[in-house]
């Protein structure tokens, strides 16, 4: 069995906010957060910020055309 080294979290509410935070700090790990309209639009230009630190994160929007 491979180890898993991508993730796509599907939403960015509080548990997935706090989840994407935790894998972006993980060396040779990939996430990406998976949204749609508004919240996809907001996450993409403005990032998150949690515990007073801001992450830039990696978007999906499910129309894309992603591997």
């Amino acid at each position: 069995m491979h180890p898993i080294r991508k993730v796509v979290i599907f939403g960015a509410g509080a548990m997935g906010a706090y989840f994407v935070t935790q894998f972006l700090s993980v060396p040779g790990f990939s996430t990406a957060v998976l949204a749609r309209g508004d919240r996809y639009k907001h996450l993409k230009r403005d990032g998150l910020m949690v515990n007073g630190q801001h992450y830039t994160i990696p978007m999906i929007h499910p129309d894309d055309d992603n591997e």
